[in-house]
């Protein structure tokens, strides 16, 4: 854990390092414990980022495609609305993501991607 809070396997997540998060999970990391603070898993983060090879690790490894960071956010709302990433948004969906859940602010997936102007994701949505 840095100063920030966040676990080694969160960090290697949100830089795509897939070599260290493949190393960290065999060492026992938690995969679904990242940034304790904010609630984001390492799922949320290589998600926003659009590492969608770390994302499939962390799939693997059992990362729980649906959980909510303090925001009520998704992996799915993180991809979708804030990062604008398509082909994880894909993956995602591919993994069982839901697109029914809101967040604290009443927003499911596709309304937030609407409400930030991001067509090509909307549409697969």
């Amino acid at each position: 854990e840095n100063a920030g809070g966040e676990t080694r396997l969160y960090y290697a997540a949100r830089k795509g390092l897939c070599a260290a998060i493949t190393w960290l999970l065999e060492q026992g990391a938690d995969v679904n414990v990242g940034w304790p603070r904010a609630g984001e898993t390492p799922l949320h983060d290589a998600a926003y980022r659009g590492h969608c090879d770390a994302a499939v690790l962390l799939l693997d490894a059992g990362a729980r495609v649906d959980d909510r960071n303090r925001y009520g956010n998704t992996a799915l709302h993180r991809a979708a609305a804030m990062g604008g990433h398509t082909n994880m948004c894909k993956l995602l969906l591919s993994r069982g993501a839901s697109l029914d859940v809101r967040n604290n602010s009443g927003d499911d997936p596709e309304a937030l991607v609407r409400h930030r102007g991001r067509t090509a994701t909307a549409d697969l949505l």
